[in-house]
């Protein structure tokens, strides 16, 4: 079962050393209002009191239409977009983006998370880096009214909460119009597809496809990419592990350059040649 330090690297949210008084994430859920509120006296000149107990960092972007309800705190650089809903209790991080329409309540939101459209979040913690999809949702109470209990394989812990959303861990990506259903808890750099019911624990690095089908994402290894660096690229596609376009010509480069780099140091061992001399005959046959 996932323990806070687990999920979350805890220096990306002014919420450490509350956090880190508890070791299951949901424990912390109860006392965010208060915590936020003893927090908030004590923040610097760098933020505003806007309204009772809702303290906003000068450097943050609130568009007139959001609404933002007390207790809360905006953090450095976030920006809270139009008819954004902030009913309370929430503490929202550095770099942050809460987009249109989107509703909070109860919530830590760690440095850099994106909840930018049409997303509900509530009684839950969003790790470090970790993006909602647009429309995909946090279901915080069950339909039959009973106590929330988060299960897993092989255990299952009672939480005596009867509203409580999901602990995404670090690096989480949900896709859009997803339902992560109550006592959801997603290891950190997973990804849930598009379209998904979540229910329960999804493990760490792992692909969540559906009720039945998580698949951990596969570790490649240095030999793999240095035999055949176009294959491995490849491979990470076919995979399914997210990377940009930019990221994945780098790597590609990086892969192609290594095994060259051990041939030419290869060829200085046992041909003794020095560094200059090995230089120019590189140079006399490449293209001018």
């Amino acid at each position: 079962m996932y323990k806070i330090n687990d999920l979350y690297d805890l220096t990306h949210s002014q919420a450490k050393d509350y956090l880190s008084k508890y070791e299951y994430p949901w424990q912390a859920l109860k006392g965010i209002k208060d915590f936020i509120i003893e927090l908030g006296e004590t923040l610097g000149d760098e933020y505003q009191e806007v309204n009772e107990h809702v303290w906003i960092h000068k450097d943050a972007k609130v568009f007139d239409s959001a609404y933002i309800g007390s207790p809360c705190i905006i953090g450095a650089g976030t920006e809270v977009r139009h008819c954004a809903f902030i009913r309370g209790s929430a503490l929202v991080g550095e770099n942050c983006v809460i987009g249109n329409s989107v509703e909070l309540k109860n919530v830590i939101i760690f440095d850099n998370v994106q909840v930018p459209h049409y997303n509900y979040v509530g009684d839950s913690i969003l790790g470090y880096k970790s993006h909602m999809g647009a429309g995909s949702i946090t279901s915080n109470v069950k339909s039959d009214k009973k106590l929330v209990v988060v299960k897993s394989e092989d255990e299952a812990i009672e939480t005596g909460l009867k509203k409580f959303g999901a602990m995404l861990g670090d690096n989480v990506e949900v896709g859009c119009g997803s339902v992560l259903n109550p006592g959801t808890v997603i290891g950190s750099n997973s990804n849930i597809y598009p379209l998904s019911s979540v229910r329960g624990i999804v493990p760490a690095g792992s692909i969540y496809k559906h009720a039945g089908e998580v698949v951990i994402k596969k570790k490649t290894g240095i030999i793999q990419s240095i035999l055949n660096p176009i294959g491995f690229a490849k491979k990470l596609y076919d995979d399914d592990q997210v990377m940009t376009n930019a990221a994945t010509i780098t790597l590609f480069m990086v892969m192609s350059l290594f095994p060259m780099l051990m041939i030419l140091l290869w060829l200085m061992s046992r041909m003794m040649l020095s560094p200059e001399v090995l230089l120019k005959i590189v140079s006399s046959v490449l293209p001018e």
